[in-house]
């Protein structure tokens, strides 16, 4: 992976399972014109568990497991190309397979894609869910835009366009400049989300071709405009925007929102990144 160029899309295989990740990475690796790379990351039973001896996998088992997985997950990815009518052999699959921390590893390989694919477990309306812990971390530190995936979402040939939170037209524009890149590349329309208190602010896509909409919502929060915006989308495009903490850089309180409600794809993108 660390080579590639264009840089490949980078997709987190999780054991209990990455079908929608599959379903919107390997769209993803075909429109941009590059390969996937699968990263698996493996947790060993430590001896002091409390697992019987004769239940305990040795090192030996589990990476024998792990690549036996990163080998199906390749595999499918492969079938899925061919699904859309693309050559197998187009599409360059690599994968590995890392130990420790699942948020370091996926943050040391960012750097080298051109965007991270991680699927996480789906929501209900009231977002009452387990965090998703991995997906948050991975979006918050992350060198490259990050493709959160609910588990249950597959691709929709109905899907209206690309949605986008814009909430201040000088701090968000690398997330307007994404978003209409993400728009572009599918042939879309694009939806702008701009939550302000007064008269709006110039519109920051002067740009023939495409479908946008500047919606003033002064009192309501971003994420619950979105959230009611973002059924039916093919995809939503969030900001991070780093707050200050001894515990990192969390996410902010839109992306946490959406990351709980949001149904489709979101990706999130750093905002500071211009």
């Amino acid at each position: 992976m660390w080579d590639s160029d264009p840089p490949k899309v980078l997709v987190g295989v999780d054991p209990h399972g990455c079908e929608a990740a599959l379903q919107y990475a390997v769209p993803e690796a075909i429109r941009r014109g590059t390969g996937l790379h699968l990263l698996h990351v493996e947790r060993p039973v430590g001896w002091w568990s409390c697992v019987p001896d004769d239940l305990r996998l040795d090192e030996h088992d589990l990476r024998r497991a792990a690549q036996r997985l990163l080998g199906e997950t390749a595999a499918r990815a492969k079938a899925l190309v061919g699904d859309l009518g693309t050559d197998p052999e187009e599409v360059g699959v690599s994968s590995e397979l890392s130990h420790g921390s699942a948020v370091a590893a996926l943050e040391s390989l960012s750097g080298h894609a051109c965007v991270m694919v991680l699927q996480h477990h789906g929501a209900g309306p009231r977002g009452d869910t387990p965090t998703m812990s991995v997906t948050a971390g991975a979006a918050a530190v992350s060198h490259c835009p990050v493709a959160a995936v609910p588990d249950r979402w597959r691709p929709d040939r109905e899907a209206a366009g690309v949605l986008a939170a814009v909430e201040d037209p000088v701090r968000d524009r690398v997330v307007a400049e994404v978003a209409l890149q993400e728009a572009t590349r599918r042939g879309v329309g694009l939806q702008v989300v701009q939550a302000v208190r007064d008269d709006p602010p110039p519109s920051l896509f002067p740009v023939v071709g495409l479908d946008v909409e500047v919606l003033v919502r002064g009192a309501a929060h971003a994420a619950e405009v979105l959230a009611e915006r973002a059924e039916g989308s093919c995809l939503v495009v969030v900001g991070r925007h780093h707050r200050g903490s001894d515990a990192g850089a969390p996410l902010g309180a839109t992306v946490r929102e959406l990351l709980r409600r949001c149904q489709v794809p979101m990706l999130v993108v750093d905002a500071t990144s211009g």
